[in-house]
């Protein structure tokens, strides 16, 4: 935006969209960018579709546990570590 500072000159529009994701909306995104339905991630995740649509709509809160396991099946994981930012990276593939 004209006149907008940016503390960092390689900040764009799209990274601050990402940043105000929500994790369901994280998984959601990611999970489409593969070409996968909820039921496809179900099944990977041994679970049912309605649990996935749960996450992705933000109204359970999902372990640390499910958050490694959802970036496993999404095959965003990292240097043997999990972390929020990877469904947000694996979008830039």
């Amino acid at each position: 935006m004209p006149g907008q500072v940016h503390i960092f000159p390689f900040w764009t529009p799209e990274m601050e969209k990402r940043m105000e994701m929500t994790m369901g909306q994280r998984i959601k995104e990611c999970r489409k960018k593969r070409e996968m339905t909820q039921e496809a991630l179900a099944e990977k995740m041994l679970t049912d579709k309605s649990t996935i649509s749960l996450y992705e709509n933000d109204k359970i809160d999902i372990k640390s546990s499910i958050i490694a396991e959802l970036a496993k099946a999404l095959g965003c994981t990292g240097e043997g570590k999990i972390s929020f930012t990877h469904f947000s990276d694996i979008l830039r593939m």
